[in-house]
């Protein structure tokens, strides 16, 4: 059912080949997917956000509601 409505090729092109990988490994959700998740972050992008891979080691980032944390160290992706 899913697969009839995104066929209709309204997505761009780097959506619908990140989609197609992503079907294939079905994950629990769109976040599990780094690669399908970065993709649809590009088209998604707010002023003054960034995804956590950007922010380097012992930096302070602040979120939305103005709680600041640091980064010790970055675990890898799966």
């Amino acid at each position: 059912m899913l697969s009839e409505f995104l066929d209709n090729k309204i997505f761009p092109k780097d959506i619908e080949e990140a989609r197609n990988q992503s079907m294939n490994q079905l994950a629990a959700s769109t976040c599990s997917d780094p690669a399908l998740f970065k993709v649809l972050h590009r088209y998604d992008q707010k002023e003054n956000q960034i995804l956590i891979e950007h922010i380097k080691g012992n930096e302070v980032f602040q979120t939305h509601d103005g709680r600041a944390f640091r980064v010790l160290h970055k675990r890898r992706a799966r």
